[in-house]
């Protein structure tokens, strides 16, 4: 800069606009926050810039500062190396190039870097230092920002992982990789689900990425998977960051290991929750059970049981042979106990020998009395306790929500006073709070014994009911359907004793009894000379888990000679859902085999249309409690039309049963359907009647569709 000009500035003859360059150079120096100057050695005076005094915080001045005045304004611990600085520069060594700070009069400090270069006049010599002053304080504090936020990343104990708006991982720290045991290079360009457990469901997700892109955060606990494959609860905190557009534009996760709080939230609540001895929960963790299960049963309006136990001779066991063997029969019965129980009904030790049972989800009341003597059969067998054979007898008083009691302190009193009676009686025995309840449970367990009996002495028997093809009207198929002549009583309805057959574990040898019968009777009448007909046998749910069924089918169908297109199996939705894969998987086998497929009371329970396309079935059957109404009830009207339709788009056959006027006939005539079974046709019949009935209706031979 010469005489009083700043640097950098061209000089113009006056009036004319300075040129565009210069104005644009001008610009980019104050967006820049750069100003130069000239120091003028003979003199000791610095010419400026007005970005310089700006810099400075000093007044533009048209006559150069003094050095001493810039001098003045340079920190005190950083003017010894400003000093040293200048005269490396003024030897010849170096360039100036210096970072420091200054104080300005309104007590501001700054960081600024000062460059500059000694220019000779003449050999030997200097007398001018041209340079440049820069504010870099917002700079440097963003660097510090930086080098802070840096370490922090590096050296936080928390995982970090950040990714881009695609949620692509495009960085982690190192205590991600020691929670996760995924290296970095394993994580980067993977997405997130690489950590994923399967332990939260799609709607877990869906809510946690709603919440967060609604409000920018996230936080809460959830579980992940390690690269070892364990699996931990971690504590998750996710920001997003957004462009201006205020779109997101990345993803920042935060989370630390809980594995070790869990640990210890378990140990103190099995400490407060649980029995030491036997490993049961204690009273506090049953009753709060308790008290959740009367809501739960309010709203669903099923029953509730509570079993109050108590070892008939503890005592004894504790006088003779001491607390040690004591514990060890209680521990012992805590087993016992645990091993007749339905998985999720908890039993907990009060203290002493006295237990608690919870039966939930109840459709009735004997389940409790079935417990109850399966534990008096378990307890007839003896201890071994200290080398003996030990006795412990088991008495048991049971009260039901909510017949005896609405609260918890009504039904625990109940409980307790049903057990006193089973005591007073001379224990090893049951009691309801309810006689009429103890009356009723016994009657279903003699007539569950009495059903045992009628498999072995051939009370059973087989009917049937034709069911008839509305195209042709023509007889080409049946249901079997079970009956019971019990010698004392008469026929016994089936919807007393096949519920019976399904919770005792009866219904798997009664259903291969009765494909048995039936597929030998359909051969009989084959051989008979009897138009070709299709048999539709029932099979439940507990057949399905229990056995082989496609095996079944197979060994009764070579044994007794009967082409597998004669055989029609209806299986429940509900059966069928219970295990699906599984079905689909078995429903395939018996397709393969020729056998037809049916699901019965269709509507009635999952109806899940996208399982019903993989199900490899032949027909779809109209329960019968849409059929009762059909010609009177629009909904139910509408149901049936619509079960008709849909069935035929996939190209399934169409049966309803249940049809007993010739209105309803009409109806499902008139909608479409294919087949109808009930009494307008025939009620179901012994074989001997069966066999008039076809003669009667069809004299001839009429082919099976």
């Amino acid at each position: 800069m010469s005489s009083n000009l700043p640097l950098g500035k061209k000089v113009r003859k006056k009036g004319r606009p300075p040129a565009r360059e210069h104005i644009l150079f001008r610009d980019i120096k104050q967006i820049a926050k750069l100003g130069d100057f000239d120091w003028d050695i003979t003199t000791n005076k610095i010419f400026c810039s007005e970005e310089v005094y700006q810099i400075f915080g000093i007044p533009v001045k048209t006559v150069g500062v003094p050095l001493e005045d810039f001098l003045s304004s340079i920190h005190r611990d950083d003017l010894p190396m400003m000093l040293d600085t200048l005269h490396a520069t003024f030897s010849g060594q170096n360039e100036l190039r210096l970072k420091c700070r200054i104080y300005t009069p309104l007590g501001l400090t700054k960081k600024v870097i000062i460059r500059g270069k000694n220019l000779p006049v003449s050999p030997g010599g200097s007398s001018r230092l041209l340079g440049t002053v820069q504010d870099i304080t917002e700079q440097s504090r963003m660097e510090e920002k930086l080098m802070i936020s840096t370490k922090m990343f590096l050296n936080s104990n928390d995982a970090i992982m950040l990714t881009g708006a695609d949620s692509t991982i495009l960085d982690v720290n190192p205590a991600f990789s020691q929670i996760t045991g995924f290296s970095k290079s394993e994580a980067i360009g993977k997405k997130p689900s690489l950590l994923k457990s399967g332990h939260h469901d799609d709607y877990f997700y869906k809510q946690m990425w709603t919440n967060l892109n609604k409000n920018g955060q996230w936080e809460g606990e959830i579980w992940d998977r390690r690269k070892n494959g364990e699996i931990y609860p971690k504590w998750l905190t996710i920001h997003v960051v957004k462009n201006l557009k205020n779109e997101p534009r990345n993803y920042i996760a935060m989370f630390s290991d809980r594995s070790s709080e869990k640990m210890a939230e378990q140990n103190l609540r099995k400490l407060s929750h649980f029995d030491m001895l036997t490993g049961l929960p204690n009273f506090n963790l049953f009753r709060e059970l308790f008290e959740q299960s009367i809501l739960h049963s309010n709203r669903k309006k099923t029953l509730l049981a509570v079993l109050f136990l108590d070892l008939d001779n503890f005592k004894a066991v504790n006088e003779t042979l001491g607390h040690t063997a004591g514990d060890e029969l209680l521990a012992a019965a805590a087993r016992r106990i645990k091993e007749c129980l339905r998985e999720g009904d908890p039993v907990c030790r009060l203290g002493g020998d006295d237990f608690h049972i919870l039966m939930t989800e109840l459709s009735n009341v004997n389940h409790p009395a079935e417990l109850a003597g399966k534990l008096q059969e378990a307890f007839a067998k003896p201890f071994e306790l200290a080398g003996r054979e030990i006795f412990s007898t088991i008495s048991t008083g049971i009260a039901v929500f909510p017949q005896d009691g609405e609260d918890a302190e009504q039904l625990f009193k109940q409980a307790g006073n049903a057990l006193q009676q089973a005591k007073k009686n001379g224990g090893s025995q049951y009691r309801f709070a309810n006689h009429a309840m103890l009356a009723k449970a016994q009657e279903r367990l003699n007539l569950k014994n009495s059903l045992r009996h009628a498999m072995e002495h051939n009370e059973l028997f087989l009917h049937f009911q034709p069911k008839l093809a509305l195209k042709t009207n023509h007889i080409t198929s049946l249901e079997v359907l079970l009956r019971w002549n019990k010698p004392d009583e008469g026929m016994i309805p089936p919807d007393r004793f096949i519920p019976l057959a399904e919770e005792s574990g009866l219904i798997i040898p009664l259903g291969e009894w009765i494909l048995w019968e039936a597929c030998k009777q359909m051969k009989a009448w084959e051989i008979s000379g009897m138009p070709p007909m299709r048999a539709a046998v029932n099979l439940s749910g507990k057949q399905l888990s229990g056995v082989d069924v496609p095996k079944l089918v197979e060994g009764v169908l070579s044994r007794t000679g009967l082409a597998p297109r004669h055989l029609e199996l209806e299986l429940t939705e509900s059966s069928l859902m219970e295990n699906a894969d599984h079905s689909i998987h078995m429903l395939n086998a018996l397709r393969e085999m020729g056998v037809e497929l049916s699901i019965d009371d269709f509507g009635t329970g999952y109806s899940s249309l996208s399982y019903l396309k993989k199900f490899p079935i032949n027909s779809l059957k109209i329960d019968k409690s849409f059929v009762n109404d059909i010609t009177t009830n629009s909904d139910d009207a509408a149901i049936a039309s619509t079960i008709i339709a849909m069935g035929h788009t996939l190209n399934l056959n169409i049966i309803a049963e249940g049809v007993e006027t010739r209105e309803q006939l009409v109806f499902l005539n008139r909608e479409g359907c294919d087949y109808i079974q009930g009494y307008v046709i025939s009620r179901p019949v012994s074989a001997l009647e069966y066999a008039e009935f076809i003669k009667a209706r069809h004299p001839s031979p009429t082919p099976l569709k």
